[in-house]
């Protein structure tokens, strides 16, 4: 139904939904919107905040 998808380089994510051709626009705006809200209901943050923003080099 969705994709999620990143570019290198960027730090965000990208969010693609299916539409249903057999629906209105109307009805498939309301179908992604209420399956926005129930993904984001779902979110887990993830690491610790503190490190948040910051780069670790893991070369060596």
């Amino acid at each position: 139904m969705a994709i999620v998808y990143g570019y290198v380089g960027e730090k965000k994510l990208n969010l693609t939904i299916r539409e249903d051709p057999n629906k209105t626009d109307d009805d498939n705006q309301k179908m992604n919107q209420s399956f926005i809200e129930e993904m984001c209901s779902k979110i887990i943050p993830y690491g610790d905040k503190e490190l948040d923003g910051h780069e670790i080099d893991l070369n060596s």
